[in-house]
């Protein structure tokens, strides 16, 4: 998010959702991996969270993402994402653990 506001890039987005202490009126309680940020969003857009795709780059992310129903993108996994080896294994040791099935 730091990002975002350092680059002025919040301009470009239609709406903003965060769990984090942000004076924004699209707050939601609690963070990843609940799906409370995504389905807010979904909600901010008018749209069904099972037509709206989530490009993400964390694995607590991707897990919010699928418990709100929607198409989740691993940007990790994306060419030219820049991954150095060690956090490639860490990764692909995480996706054989996965097992987002169970409550949170």
């Amino acid at each position: 998010m730091t990002i975002i506001f350092h680059h002025s890039l919040l301009l470009k987005f239609e709406c903003v959702t965060t769990s984090f202490c942000l004076p924004l009126r699209t707050q939601v309680p609690r963070g990843k991996p609940w799906p409370d940020v995504f389905e807010k969003a979904a909600e901010l857009l008018g749209a069904n969270p099972a037509k709206c795709r989530a490009y993400e780059d964390g694995e607590s992310g991707l897990e919010s993402a699928w418990r709100a129903q929607m198409h989740v993108v691993d940007v990790r996994e994306m060419a030219g994402y820049p991954l150095s080896e060690g956090l490639r294994a860490a990764m692909i040791e995480q996706r054989a653990k996965r097992d987002w099935s169970k409550p949170i």
